[in-house]
């Protein structure tokens, strides 16, 4: 289909006005022509949305990627390209990592239908209130006494009885140790949402072996469930990023219960927040006047990831640490891997000033070596 440009930039103001939320590419959507499911797609790739264009009927907005609409599109719509046939080769076949073979046992079907709707309610900071059954993996950590748990820190369930969290999590210097794990809320104030919580307590603490506070480095550690966790639709493992190379084609997105300012108070709702990678050199600017003691050899890009609001208030806070930075599969909805482990920041929520994320890719044999021994 050809439009002319000014058609084209018509179309776009219009389109603009309509906007009530902004999704994001590969997010699920309601469909309000049908009440079905669907999925935020670049426009070109909806055979839907050209349809409805060309009757003159304006399709449903999810956002923009660029200057590019993207539109509500029924799943039976989406246009996925042909896989490019690459020639053979001789080279030997990669082993696949214990986490990556573990992560296919974790896996729900794409196919299998989900009753949560993505409608972005605007209140981390800058982000929005996640829905339930969104981030089965999400876990709070939870300090004191069992009678009046302090829910302080966040983390990401990666097997049926492990949560990755930060080192720095570990141990609260008013209550101790962390001493219980919630899976599968929402809210943690009331019962009457809909989520199905597990409640644990903790049985074993690892910190990676060079993590020497003050120091901000290798802020990642492990804490193990005393029973098994039960797989729910609320409750299922998120696999690892393996790999150095961060995902281009799916953002980051942060979650957690922390404060919803830098003065503000923690949420006791979940919240989610997409955020932009910046450079190692963006980064290192911005932390060049932090201790030598807490960073001595700077933002290091093997260890850490940073990531923020470019032009936006959107952040990472206080209450969030421990918990995980990740980015959605683009083959299944439902499948997040963990790139990062939210470490520290500078304030909360300050435009172009990036958060610091222990960078998961870098822990991977530590981690599978505790978590799924041979």
């Amino acid at each position: 289909m050809i439009i002319s440009l000014t058609g084209y930039l018509s179309t776009l103001l219009l389109l603009t006005d309509a906007v009530r939320g902004q999704y994001y590419r590969d997010e699920r959507c309601r469909v309000q022509s049908s009440r079905g499911i669907g999925r935020c797609m670049v426009i070109g790739d909806c055979a839907y949305a050209i349809q409805q264009l060309r009757r003159n009927i304006y399709p449903q907005l999810c956002g923009f990627l660029g200057i590019q609409p993207i539109v509500c599109c029924p799943v039976q719509d989406v246009v996925r390209p042909k896989p490019t046939t690459r020639p053979t080769t001789t080279a030997a076949p990669q082993l696949q990592s214990r986490s990556a073979e573990r992560c296919k046992d974790y896996t729900v079907p794409e196919d299998i239908p989900v009753s949560y709707d993505i409608t972005p309610v605007l209140t981390v900071v800058g982000g929005v209130k996640a829905s339930a059954e969104e981030f089965p993996h999400m876990a709070v950590l939870g300090y004191g006494d069992v009678n009046e748990i302090q829910w302080l820190c966040g983390g990401a369930l990666i097997s049926e009885n492990y949560v990755l969290t930060a080192a720095h999590c570990t141990t609260s210097q008013e209550y101790g140790d962390v001493k219980f794990v919630r899976l599968g809320d929402l809210n943690l104030k009331v019962d009457t949402d809909d989520a199905q919580p597990q409640t644990f307590r903790v049985s074993e603490i690892h910190r990676y072996p060079n993590y020497q506070p003050p120091s901000q480095y290798h802020d990642i550690a492990l804490v193990k469930l005393n029973q098994i966790a039960r797989f729910t639709k609320y409750v299922r493992p998120a696999c690892l990023n393996t790999v150095r190379h961060l995902p281009e084609n799916s953002p980051p997105i942060a979650t957690g219960w922390g404060k919803l300012g830098f003065v503000g108070d923690s949420s006791d709702d979940l919240m989610k927040v997409t955020l932009s990678y910046f450079n190692n050199e963006r980064c290192n600017a911005t932390y060049a006047n932090l201790s030598a003691r807490r960073l001595p050899k700077g933002i290091v890009d093997d260890m850490q990831v940073c990531a923020g609001g470019i032009s936006e208030s959107k952040d990472t806070c206080q209450g969030d640490s421990g918990g995980p930075l990740q980015v959605r599969s683009l083959d299944n909805f439902k499948l997040f891997y963990i790139v990062g482990i939210t470490s520290f920041g500078k304030g909360c929520g300050i435009i172009n000033t990036p958060g610091v994320y222990t960078r998961v890719s870098s822990y991977v044999d530590w981690i599978e070596d505790i978590v799924w021994p041979r």
